[in-house]
């Protein structure tokens, strides 16, 4: 496939994705700026980090993300852990709360997408999930 062609894919998959996310997000219990969605999106995936890596992550200087992260913290969205071999350094993890708060905000609605799913036969919805998952496994390949 030439290049051209991937993009215009590429482009009509993230308007796709846009459209489901749009029709398919369940409702807030938390209100959470878009900044503080982004911190739950990092410690999800990298479980502890410490300011300096939000404050990279998101752009930001570190005393910004040290605000931010006190907020999410008073909250309860975030817990600070200090190192067993180093007392000194600070780590960041999600608690319960806040693993709810990255499903609520970053998820779809599992009831509304398992509905659409069963509108189409078993195959359908296997070849949805297996195309996420190389679509994903693609993604993290070209890092």
């Amino acid at each position: 496939m030439r290049h051209d062609s991937n993009f215009e894919i590429a482009h009509d998959i993230s308007r796709n994705f846009a459209a489901i996310y749009h029709r398919c997000h369940p409702r807030y219990t938390i209100a959470l700026s878009h900044q503080s969605v982004r911190v739950l999106q990092l410690l999800h995936e990298e479980r502890a980090v410490q300011v300096q890596r939000v404050a990279e992550f998101l752009g930001c200087a570190a005393n910004t993300a040290s605000e931010l992260i006190s907020r999410m913290v008073s909250k309860g969205l975030i817990e600070k852990q200090r190192s067993e071999a180093d007392e000194r350094v600070v780590r960041l993890c999600l608690t319960d709360a806040g693993t709810a708060a990255f499903d609520e905000h970053v998820g779809l609605d599992v009831l509304r997408l398992a509905r659409a799913l069963a509108l189409g036969d078993d195959q359908a919805a296997n070849d949805i999930q297996t195309a996420f998952a190389k679509l994903l496994n693609l993604i993290e390949t070209a890092k």
